[in-house]
């Protein structure tokens, strides 16, 4: 077994030494999100004969999760471009079954189309890209608004905000992530 793998490996032991009150928090967690409940488990997820791949992800900034926000996956053929639309849940997590291929992934955020990242979608392999948005000072009002209005941002604010595009792929040891800044 590679050294990779030993790292990606989670310690069952780390939550059993858990408090009681951080047991039944994670416990808690798990219960609330569906997706989190059915990978803990064993549902959801593709196998391996299936006739298409699964990409997933999730939406965050400053690690708070965002709803509502449209990522889109961009398919170019030689004869015909496909675009295929997801929209985050309440966890800021995204789910889409896509036919093997490239894809061009794309996450819409405050007026803008965040420049995404290439992924090859194999039959019975889930691909995961995560948009992770950081910024300066206090969003929760923007956090708020997007969550209950699913609206873009009408507010601007001065200042770099920095957008993290990491990619992974389940099952094997590679792992890359892109950092780009928006204007």
């Amino acid at each position: 077994m590679s050294n990779a793998m030993e790292e990606d490996k989670f310690d069952l032991t780390s939550v059993k030494a858990l408090s009681r009150e951080k047991r039944q928090y994670f416990a808690a967690e798990i219960r609330k999100d569906p997706e989190l409940w059915d990978a803990v488990h064993g549902f959801g997820g593709l196998p391996e004969t299936a006739d298409h791949g699964m990409l997933i992800g999730t939406v965050t900034l400053d690690k708070k999760p965002l709803s509502a926000i449209r990522i889109v996956a961009l398919k170019s053929e030689k004869e015909a471009r496909e675009e295929f639309v997801a929209i985050t849940n309440q966890y800021g997590f995204y789910k889409m079954n896509l036919e093997a291929g490239t894809y061009i992934v794309v996450c819409e955020y405050d007026n803008r189309k965040v420049d995404g990242k290439e992924v090859t979608i194999k039959n019975g392999e889930t691909e995961i890209v995560n948009f992770n948005f950081e910024g300066e000072g206090s969003h929760e009002a923007e956090i708020e608004k997007l969550n209950i209005l699913g609206i873009e941002n009408e507010t601007e604010e001065s200042g770099s905000e920095t957008i993290t595009v990491n990619e992974e792929t389940t099952g094997t040891e590679t792992s890359t992530e892109n950092t780009a800044e928006t204007e």
